[in-house]
């Protein structure tokens, strides 16, 4: 999948979020910093733990077949933060990531985020 994405980071949340849609299908990502949002290595996890264990990041996914829609939520891998800049973000992901629905096994999912519009706080940043 090839999409324009873009990134929202909320600073009084401590928390990015960064998503990009084609058609009915999209990927998410949540990314929590330690502190504030900086080039490095995010561990991807579980949404659950990612919210505990900063820094870290989890990603949801759904994705589109003929027959069905999917949705999947992040395992393991680790989204890496090459550049970040005040208004644009550029970086890569590797993660593994298991049906939102309970069904067996898991999938891989990777990809390069390249100069990502980054915006600030505002009215898209929710508690």
């Amino acid at each position: 999948m090839s999409a324009r994405a873009a990134a929202v980071w909320c600073s009084a949340a401590r928390t990015a979020t960064l998503t990009a849609v084609v058609g009915d299908t999209g990927i998410g990502m949540l990314i929590h910093p330690a502190d504030s949002l900086v080039a490095g290595r995010y561990p991807v996890m579980q949404p659950g733990d990612a919210r505990t264990k900063a820094p870290a990041a989890s990603i949801g996914l759904r994705l589109i077949n003929p027959t069905a829609v999917s949705g999947y939520q992040s395992q393991s891998g680790a989204l890496v933060l090459e550049q970040v800049e005040p208004t644009r973000i550029s970086g890569r992901f590797d993660a593994t990531a298991r049906s939102a629905t309970g069904a067996v096994g898991t999938i891989r999912v990777s990809g390069r985020l390249v100069n990502v519009p980054l915006a600030r706080g505002g009215a898209k940043c929710g508690r």
